[in-house]
């Protein structure tokens, strides 16, 4: 039985990189024919071991092709805290699994591995992340905040997992990750001083900034490494949306490729 549901946060207003001020939400920017937000709830709705899925909306007025693939609708806040504990309301399971929206060419198995990862790890919170070689080998010069560790060079995933009984002790957690996904020192600045001095002399690991947030948050954490750079590949700007198409359509020809050579075979 499924001990979780999944989060989409689509609300929040859409940055002024973006071309397109009179689109509500960066949930609904267009991209190659399909809403933003429909990539990864279509994804989520093929994952069959899961709950719910929850939409966090940014108005009652969700289009019809976005509201089909989502179990429950709820209206988001103005900040991805407030998105977040609308959606947390009609979560009725033990974990809840957070998406944001902004990830188009995110694929089933990066969503699948996270998710189970998260599960087996039986944490109560669990944040992604990619390594900047893993990222940089199938999508070069775009745009990241890496943080730099002793383990290696990383960035931020787009997906977490909480336990619903310690969401709030973790939403300060959460607020700082989101916040600070492209301010590194502003985001090791929640694991005290310590750490930021560590992470300034490149001594910082992974298991440091673990063992801290254990006990900020009196709470199991784990840290779900991600293969797949697509669980890090986010549309901040009008640059990486176009790159999003670009990719999307390159995607679009192999398997249109892949299909004739199918049948030709």
């Amino acid at each position: 039985m499924a001990n979780f549901d999944i989060a989409v946060l689509g609300a929040g207003k859409l940055d002024k990189s973006f071309k397109e001020e009179k689109i509500e939400s960066k949930a609904y920017l267009s991209i190659n024919g399909k809403f933003m937000a429909e990539y990864p709830l279509k994804i989520l709705s093929d994952i069959d071991y899961r709950g719910n899925i929850i939409f966090a909306a940014p108005s009652e007025k969700i289009p019809e092709s976005v509201k089909r693939y989502a179990d429950k609708t709820c209206l988001g806040g103005k900040t991805i805290i407030e998105s977040l504990i609308n959606a947390a309301k009609l979560c009725d399971k033990e974990y809840l699994a957070v998406s944001a929206c902004d990830i188009p060419l995110i694929t089933y198995e990066a969503l699948d591995d996270f998710l189970k990862k998260s599960l087996e790890s039986n944490s109560d919170f669990c944040y992604s992340f990619v390594r900047k070689e893993i990222s940089e080998r199938k999508y070069p010069r775009l745009k990241h905040t890496y943080v730099k560790l002793k383990d290696g060079t990383f960035c931020g995933g787009s997906c977490v997992m909480i336990r619903r009984d310690k969401l709030e002790g973790c939403l300060d957690a959460f607020k700082f990750l989101s916040e600070g996904r492209k301010q590194p020192l502003k985001l090791v600045s929640f694991f005290g001083l310590i750490n930021i001095a560590k992470f300034i002399a490149h001594t910082l690991s992974i298991e440091d900034l673990k063992r801290k947030a254990d006990i900020l948050l009196n709470a199991k954490t784990e840290a779900v490494e991600s293969l797949f750079p697509e669980m890090a590949f986010n549309v901040d700007e009008e640059e990486t949306l176009k790159r999003a198409e670009t990719e999307l359509l390159k995607k679009a020809e192999q398997t249109a490729e892949q299909a004739e050579k199918s049948k030709a075979g």
